[in-house]
């Protein structure tokens, strides 16, 4: 990896991780022997995994490999941006950048991933919510309700006590009723789209 041997100042282009030993003479001197050790780190082979198709509405999970510190783009779809396991909720298909680095923190790998979305008018009711402020599901997300702003919602608790209501739900319920907290527990719902068509039942946990 030298290109001069006998110079004071060669260059170097080690491949692996190597010692140099220099011998240095003066006559009449005995000589000088020193060594210096070129460390290399090689760059993280990252995986952002397999390209993933989603209906409109979906949110998915995108699981990378190969790093110890991570960075998603683009951010303005990407929850834990800076994690191995962004949540993202693309309105349309989008290509994910992950840049990674290794241990020391000192070289960078990259990778992509698309995720493909099919436009869909179906209604995805995730049944999971944890309203504790740290801006991370912190509202019952309904997949789709936006396209129906006629629709109505109500949600009561196991005694039969409606706790929550809203025509044309907005994503935006925070497991609050009259401005309080209700208790983490199971809850029942009824969700009527107003198109003649389509009416919801089923539960939704808050998870506190």
């Amino acid at each position: 990896g030298l290109n001069n041997p006998t110079s004071p100042h060669p260059a170097i282009r080690p491949t692996t991780s190597v010692t140099y030993i220099l011998t240095a003479t003066t006559p009449g001197c005995p000589p000088f022997i020193d060594s210096v050790t070129i460390t290399i780190i090689p760059t993280p082979k990252i995986d952002a995994g397999n390209d993933i198709t989603i209906k409109e509405g979906e949110n998915v999970t995108l699981h990378a490999t190969g790093g110890t510190t991570y960075f998603w783009e683009p951010k303005d779809s990407i929850k834990y941006f800076n994690t191995a396991n962004p949540d993202v909720a693309p309105k349309d298909t989008t290509k994910y950048y992950v840049y990674a680095s290794d241990p020391t923190n000192t070289c960078f790998g990259v990778d992509s991933v698309t995720v493909f979305v099919e436009p869909s008018d179906e209604i995805i009711i995730y049944n999971t919510f944890t309203p504790n402020g740290d801006g991370s599901n912190d509202v019952w997300f309904i997949a789709n309700i936006n396209k129906y702003p006629n629709s109505r919602l109500e949600v009561f608790n196991r005694q039969g006590r409606l706790v929550y209501t809203s025509r044309g739900y907005l994503n935006n319920w925070n497991g609050k009723a009259s401005g309080e907290d209700i208790p983490a527990a199971t809850y029942f719902y009824v969700l009527d789209l107003a198109d003649g068509k389509h009416k919801y039942h089923g539960t939704v946990t808050i998870v506190r």
